[in-house]
């Protein structure tokens, strides 16, 4: 399969560097995203342990529609039987830098309608769009005439590990958090200390990277999860490697904030993961 990780400027390299350890093919590097080949082991693992994927994304069809005719109909040509059903619902999300498509509220909406239509002529039924659970989520992508569709695999964003229940008013991206990391090359056997911790973004990805937990083993769901073609037995084969690679280095993390309520916060996140027992938080002014 063709596939396409999105990630965050300056992350690229990191994130295909990681692409490359779960064995992807042919990476290419691209501004805010790395394009590879692999199979359904390889979408299930770049979900599963990815720190700065932000969506998996699976290529359907290239195309060029010169009018909106031309994208509803090339759209709706699409076999979409093969990764829903009657019964699911859907989401689309556009992007346009066209001149014939000024709007991608436009598009999406175009691209929303054939793909009803074609369950409505088969089944004399259109599927449900939910906007914000959808069992599977649907991106196109528009420049001038050429039209990319494409499957998300993540479902909700990858930096939504599940941990973080509890924020502030500008909480990091898990994600962003998980790439400085890796960019100052942290290593388990230093200490590690935060003095202005917040809600502990960077403490809890520190300790997932020092123990080599994949973002997966906390337990979120994936959207492919959802597909009609999805398969259980590789998905655990995934998780299973994942789990064998978890190792048990000590480590010395301790974050400190000035705000009673973020240490509150951050120690109410280290709850829902049983991997963070070791890190430890005080209320503490940096001076």
């Amino acid at each position: 399969m063709k596939l396409v990780a999105k990630t965050l400027a300056g992350l690229e390299d990191i994130c295909a560097s990681e692409l490359q350890e779960i064995g992807a093919k042919n990476i290419k590097v691209h501004r805010r995203a790395v394009q590879f080949e692999g199979d359904l082991k390889v979408l299930y693992a770049a979900n599963f342990n990815c720190r700065t994927a932000i969506s998996i994304l699976i290529e359907l069809k290239k195309f060029y529609a010169k009018s909106a005719e031309d994208l509803y109909q090339r759209v709706k040509d699409y076999n979409w039987n093969d990764h829903m059903m009657l019964d699911q619902t859907f989401a689309v999300h556009a992007t346009a830098n066209s001149k014939i498509f000024h709007h991608s509220k436009f598009a999406s909406l175009k691209v929303k309608d054939a793909i009803a239509d074609f369950f409505r002529e088969i089944y004399g039924q259109r599927p449900n769009v939910s906007v914000d659970r959808p069992d599977v989520q649907i991106e196109v992508h528009i420049r001038d005439t050429s039209v990319t569709l494409l499957l998300n695999s993540s479902g909700p964003a990858l930096f939504k590990r599940g941990y973080r229940q509890r924020t502030g008013l500008a909480p990091m991206n898990e994600c962003l958090a998980a790439g400085i990391l890796k960019l100052a090359k942290y290593r388990v056997e230093e200490p590690l200390i935060d003095f202005c911790c917040g809600s502990g973004t960077l403490l809890f990805e520190a300790l997932l990277i020092g123990k080599n937990i994949a973002p997966g083993l906390i337990g979120r769901k994936y959207g492919f999860e959802n597909w009609v073609d999805f398969k259980p037995k590789i998905y655990e084969e995934v998780k299973e490697e994942a789990q064998g690679r978890v190792n048990s280095k000590r480590v010395n993390i301790k974050g400190y904030d000035i705000n009673r309520k973020m240490i509150t916060f951050a120690r109410h996140n280290k709850e829902n993961c049983e991997y963070f027992e070791e890190i430890r938080f005080y209320t503490s002014d940096l001076r």
